[in-house]
């Protein structure tokens, strides 16, 4: 059987170490947005989620990506991956740094077994 994997850009916060957000990259080319802290309004990705479809990225990954889904409607992982890198890389270089939540945080690529 085929492990499964969960792709996405953890937001930890840049003083604390702290975990804030999770940004996942799911499968069938959707992203979902995850907070960490129980303090934390679901509502402070909504300044995230502007920078990434008015900077990032322009249309969803199931456009970008048609002709890699398989016949599931799914994405490869390896695909998953690179989007995500990309998505921390744009993160990160952003000036001023990234904020949520108040707290100045910064972006890394998770890949974990589930």
């Amino acid at each position: 059987m085929a492990s499964k994997k969960q792709i996405g850009v953890l937001l930890v916060d840049k003083a604390s170490g702290d975990q804030m957000g999770f940004i996942e990259f799911d499968p069938s080319g959707m992203l979902a947005y995850h907070k960490m802290k129980t303090e934390m309004h679901v509502y402070a990705f909504r300044g995230i989620d502007r920078l990434l479809r008015e900077d990032w990225i322009t249309q969803p990954l199931y456009k970008k990506h048609a002709k890699s889904m398989d016949k599931n409607k799914k994405l490869p992982d390896e695909i998953l991956e690179q989007e995500a890198n990309s998505c921390a890389d744009f993160l990160n270089s952003l000036e001023p740094p990234l904020r949520f939540g108040g707290y100045e945080v910064k972006a890394q690529v998770v890949v974990r077994e589930i």
